[in-house]
C-alpha cells in the first residue's frame, strides 16, 4: 500500500499555521526546503533558530508533532537541512565562473 504524501502547500499550511508562530516569538522561522518521495521534509531553521542549542528539540516536537497531527498516515520524518544557501551557492558559481 503506498501511503499519500502531502503537498508541498499543505506542509506550509501546517508550518504557517502551527510552527512559524512560535518561533517568531524567539526572533526565529523556518523554510521548507524540499519533501522527498521517502516521506522525509526537509527544513531550515532561520534567524536565531539556525544557532539555537534546542533545535532539534524544536525539530522533533515542535514541527514533527504538527506533522504526525495534520498527517497521522503519512509517518513523515523532518530533517533540518541548510549549509549554504541558495543565494550564497550562487554567488560562488558566478565568482568562480570569473576565475577560470
Amino acid at each position: 500500500m503506498t501511503r499519500k504524501l502531502p503537498t508541498e502547500s499543505e506542509i506550509k499550511e501546517v508550518l504557517d499555521r502551527d510552527v512559524r508562530p512560535s518561533l517568531m516569538n524567539h526572533s526565529g522561522d523556518v523554510q521548507l526546503k524540499s519533501i522527498r518521495p521517502d516521506g522525509t521534509v526537509v527544513v531550515e531553521f532561520l534567524g536565531s533558530c539556525r544557532f539555537c542549542p534546542a533545535a532539534l528539540d524544536t525539530l522533533e516536537s515542535l514541527i514533527g508533532g504538527a506533522f504526525a497531527n495534520s498527517f497521522p498516515q503519512s509517518n513523515l520524518r523532518v530533517v533540518l537541512g541548510g549549509g549554504v544557501s541558495d543565494s550564497l551557492l550562487s554567488e560562488a558559481k558566478r565568482l568562480m565562473g570569473k576565475t577560470h
